[in-house]
């Protein structure tokens, strides 16, 4: 039997998928209640992680929340119906990061331990007096956003289960938000760090076995790179007409 059998055979087996599946959600879930057994009864910690946690897990838990959902739904999606063209979503998006990481996230790093803030919004509100405008707004904006972020997420990961299994969307959503209160609540920050690290080990060697995938049912970058620039094509005329 070849490689290419052999992959074509295992993306096909829904037994294998299934395992796979539930292996993995279990693994997340019991990194998640472990990472308890660290923690400490403060604010501070559960928020923070006592500000203590590896910078390459840090880096790692950063990927996975950045690009998990959208990495294998949105971005291939966009790139299935744009072509060539949707590369420049991921130019942008490497670039944002890493001007923000370079010109924001590390001062803030620095300024909030020196300043004891905890949260964006206690940073921004330290030196106000009186009624904490700046941190009621800056709190319900970060909900409103981070809400809205976790939604997308939620919905993705049902939208990966009705392909897979057929399941409703509503249950996938349901499987997913459950799977994450549970290891949240039990270790705050660093239950999410640490599962968050270990799905983006999984999501780099998934994203390498797709490639290879695509490599050998493609015939090769340049016919893959000839498809893309047809979609391009295709969606150019499109527009003109």
């Amino acid at each position: 039997m070849d490689v290419k059998t052999f992959i074509t055979i295992m993306m096909n087996n829904q037994i294998a998928i299934a395992i796979a599946f539930i292996f993995f959600s279990l693994s997340f879930t019991v990194v998640g209640i472990f990472s308890a057994k660290h923690k400490k009864n403060t604010t501070a910690d559960y928020l923070l992680a006592s500000r203590n946690v590896n910078p390459i897990l840090t880096a790692l838990s950063a990927m996975s929340t950045g690009q998990s959902g959208f990495l294998f739904t949105g971005q291939v999606g966009y790139a299935y119906v744009s072509g060539i063209s949707a590369i420049w979503l991921v130019i942008g998006w490497a670039i944002g990061d890493y001007l923000a990481w370079w010109l924001v996230f590390k001062k803030l790093r620095q300024v909030s331990e020196d300043t004891n803030s905890e949260t964006v919004s206690a940073f921004l509100g330290q030196e106000t007096s009186g009624f904490p405008w700046i941190k009621t707004i800056t709190a319900l904006i970060t909900l409103a956003f981070l809400g809205s972020y976790a939604a997308a997420q939620l919905v993705a990961s049902s939208k990966a289960l009705h392909t897979v299994f057929g399941w409703n969307y509503y249950w996938g959503a349901i499987a997913g938000a459950v799977i994450v209160v549970i290891y949240c609540f039990s270790g705050g920050i660093r239950a999410d760090i640490w599962t968050d690290a270990i799905q983006s080990v999984v999501m780099i060697f998934s994203l390498i076995l797709l490639l290879v995938t695509l490599l050998f049912n493609s015939g090769g970058i340049d016919k893959i790179w000839t498809q893309l620039e047809a979609i391009d094509s295709k969606k150019s005329a499109n527009v003109s007409v």
